[in-house]
């Protein structure tokens, strides 16, 4: 078994099974999952007053201690923070080494058009998969939006939805992203503000969008009908497993209304 201290207080946090930890990075995962911990990047990890690294193995320890780390603060806030550029040239061991300081994943950069850009907002626009769940890990905020002019700009989902990044798409609402929080972009001189489901029909994503529907994107009969005329407008197939998908949703939801209107229509040929 495995003992895991406080550092400082030497308090008992946990007693863990040893032959399920094989090395620091799972502890760590096991502590913010099962025990209040923060991310893992927060955690420091010491057996015997030295420092132990994540891919340290711990099958042989018997105590550990550990200390929670506070995020550096940020030197200058005139200068591109350096979690940004590591995100901006999709370099995830850079950002890896980054977030173990710890830096704080959150950061926003004014100077990023528009306003208040996070790093995961552009990690989840171009599709760095690595990037993003690297911050995912760390704690980023998944509903962070940027701010300009008082308009609600896209979530990280709704912005990977609109781009067809299918796994960030997937790495997001396994972290709780709300896949029902709209989202405003301009599209053909317009701003256009929907859901992260309607962001991926107007653009033809159709993985995404039935990714998002069978993840309960499509909940109540409002939305079904403006996906189905998002998924119109961006060219979906009337044949096409998702608009199949929407279309018996809408059936469901309709029931013996649309039942009716079906009989009326017979009727009436």
């Amino acid at each position: 078994m495995l003992r895991v201290c406080w550092c400082l207080s030497g308090e008992e946090l946990a007693v863990l099974p040893s032959e399920e930890l094989p090395d620091v990075r799972t502890l760590k995962k096991v502590l913010h999952e099962y025990h209040g911990a923060p991310p893992r990047f927060r955690q420091a990890i010491f057996e015997n007053g030295c420092r132990m690294a994540d891919d340290c193995s711990i099958m042989q320890v018997s105590q550990v201690e550990l200390l929670l780390v506070e995020f550096v603060p940020r030197s200058d806030t005139h200068v591109l923070d350096p979690i940004f550029w590591s995100v901006v040239e999709n370099k995830p061991a850079e950002l890896e080494g980054l977030l173990q300081r710890p830096l704080d994943p959150n950061v926003s950069d004014p100077h990023f058009p528009p306003s208040d850009r996070t790093p995961l907002l552009h990690a989840a626009h171009h599709g760095y998969a690595g990037c993003l769940d690297l911050l995912l890990e760390a704690g980023a905020d998944t509903e962070m939006r940027a701010h300009n002019h008082g308009i609600q700009w896209l979530t990280p989902l709704n912005c990977a939805a609109y781009f067809g990044q299918i796994q960030c798409v997937c790495s997001l609402l396994s972290h709780g992203a709300d896949m029902h929080v709209k989202g405003s972009m301009y599209r053909n001189g317009a701003l256009v503000h929907t859901s992260s489901l309607c962001h991926a029909c107007l653009t033809g994503h159709e993985d995404v969008a039935l990714s998002l529907v069978q993840s309960g994107a499509a909940n109540d009969l409002q939305e079904i009908i403006r996906a189905l005329g998002s998924a119109r407008k961006g060219g979906v197939l009337k044949t096409s497993e998702l608009v199949q998908l929407l279309r018996q949703k809408k059936r469901r939801r309709l029931g013996p209304f649309a039942e009716r209107i079906r009989h009326a229509r017979r009727a009436a040929e």
